[in-house]
């Protein structure tokens, strides 16, 4: 059973829900084109579009379907994580996650991904993690690796904008360090 979305932090980041309030640092980023071409998503051309994103996902925690936060440094929004696909018959989960253009090489998503590995292991009942990275998105790679996630398998996949691409899938089963 998932549990109540929680509010994780530590020394840099803070995760939390997003909420309306959001929106235009949001649609900042789902509107960057390149990020979003890394991503596997389709840049969004309209603001309401990032409005009802956020709406859409208030609904989906909020019915326990899965985690989504926001990944805040201080109080500005500097990308977003997501535990999905849970599987609590076989005890997984997989990870989503993105951080804007601006705040990359700085640590952030590290912490992030420390923070809601260490909290679905330990809080809930799910015993793996995947995170599925194209395999030519090598700070995705070198990343999960550092983190201490080991790669499974390599699959086609389709992404989030009806692309297939070549995919790693690793796999994360003990507390990060």
């Amino acid at each position: 059973m998932i549990i109540k979305q929680p509010e994780l932090k530590d020394d840099v980041v803070y995760l939390k829900a997003l909420n309306p309030s959001n929106t235009e640092a949001l649609f900042l980023m789902f509107s960057d084109k390149e990020l979003c071409r890394k991503s596997g998503l389709t840049p969004q051309t309209h603001i309401s579009q990032t409005y009802t994103f956020i709406l859409d996902n208030q609904k989906k925690v909020k019915s326990r379907v899965y985690y989504y936060w926001g990944i805040f440094v201080e109080e500005t929004l500097v990308g977003v994580v997501s535990l999905l696909g849970l599987d609590y018959i076989k005890q997984t989960g997989e990870l989503g996650y993105f951080i804007g253009s601006d705040y990359t090489r700085n640590g952030y998503m590290s912490k992030t991904l420390k923070l809601v590995v260490n909290f679905a292991l330990s809080k809930t009942k799910i015993k793996a993690i995947n995170a599925y990275v194209e395999t030519n998105n090598q700070a995705s790679i070198k990343l999960v690796e550092k983190l201490g996630f080991e790669k499974i398998g390599e699959s086609i996949e389709e992404d989030m904008s009806d692309n297939f691409v070549p995919m790693y899938q690793y796999e994360i089963s003990e507390l990060i360090k």
